[in-house]
């Protein structure tokens, strides 16, 4: 039986990308279109994906919901099944469960198997062993009392199964500032709940899977880059998928496949990255550059979009930007102002 893994796709086609470059749309469908042409070159029907499908949690127009709609419909049209769990991004802002949001109404029109309501269960897999494919939606951690109860909340799976358990929670090595849980907590919590194989969302960093005491953890880097991370400033975050193949003895063998994506430089734009910066981290210090600005000093007289343009010429000097990059970083700004 093959699986393809992916991590936390993020989408939002129709949103505004702040750092990136035109054309970003057209690589991250064209990522989806890797991975759907993989899978039916390999012969694998089920794409398992660990949550944050969706990166925005309000503010979704029609138009909006129908471009990443496509993009998931492209797996149903290609007789493939996208089979997820909801990560944090998947549920309306301040929610803890799909409810109202985009997510639901993917799952309700049959783009998205919602694997947490309804587990995957292949009985009858090479005609002995079966394989049940579960997953535990995002659950927000801040002390131990909040860990024990997730815990509870994985109920103890049959023995004979080959259990996959998806997980959308920061989960690393070892213990990490943002950790939910280390690897030897996920060995611990597959050995009382029979969980063969972990698959990890949620952290954007990945690492190589690795099988500790018989159990099998994959915590592969995700599809989606953050700009300001600093593994893909360094052009260390490699967008891969996961595909995992459990044979009729039981033998779990996998292998990370790299996504073709664009490096760095190519698919971010620094000096946008430098203005938000600026602007959104040391307001104090960006707004000093503007001290000696006659025209800004007036500024009670004028309204905030009046100021904005009397500030453009200053930040292109400031920054060394063209036209084109200050009207982008400016788009953004005044939006906000609204």
């Amino acid at each position: 039986m093959k699986f393809l893994i992916i991590k936390d796709p993020h989408s939002m086609l129709g949103f505004r990308s702040n750092y990136r470059k035109s054309g970003w749309e057209n690589d991250m469908i064209n990522k989806h279109k890797f991975i759907i042409n993989y899978a039916k070159e390999n012969h694998i029907k089920y794409i398992l994906s660990t949550g944050d499908n969706l990166d925005n949690q309000k503010q979704w127009s029609f138009k909006q919901y129908l471009s990443n709609k496509k993009l998931f419909k492209m797996y149903r049209d290609n007789d493939l099944v996208f089979a997820s769990i909801a990560g944090n991004h998947d549920m309306l802002e301040g929610r803890i469960d799909i409810k109202d949001s985009v997510f639901e109404n993917l799952v309700q029109e049959n783009f998205i198997y919602y694997i947490t309501e309804n587990p995957l269960i292949f009985s009858e897999f090479m005609g002995s062993d079966k394989i049940k494919v579960l997953g535990k939606d995002y659950q927000y951690i801040n002390d131990k009392k909040s860990k024990q109860k997730f815990i509870d909340s994985i109920e103890i799976q049959d023995k004979d199964l080959i259990n996959i358990l998806i997980m959308h929670q920061n989960i690393t090595p070892k213990e990490e500032r943002v950790s939910d849980f280390t690897y030897k907590e996920l060995v611990n919590i597959g050995k009382e709940k029979n969980i063969n194989i972990f698959i990890c969302g949620h952290y954007h960093i990945g690492f190589n899977t690795t099988t500790i005491d018989g159990i099998t953890i994959i915590n592969p880097w995700n599809l989606w880059r953050v700009v300001r991370d600093y593994e893909v400033q360094m052009d260390n975050h490699k967008p891969e998928m996961v595909e995992l193949l459990i044979t009729g003895e039981d033998e779990v063998i996998y292998k990370h496949i790299e996504i073709p994506h664009k490096d760095y430089l190519n698919a971010f734009d620094p000096k946008l990255l430098d203005i938000f910066k600026e602007t959104k981290i040391d307001t104090f210090n960006f707004f000093k550059a503007f001290k000696s600005d006659d025209d800004l000093l007036q500024g009670e007289e004028k309204t905030d979009i009046e100021i904005l343009e009397i500030m453009k010429n200053t930040i292109k000097e400031k920054f060394n930007t063209s036209d084109e990059e200050i009207l982008e970083a400016f788009k953004e700004i005044e939006s906000k102002l609204f």
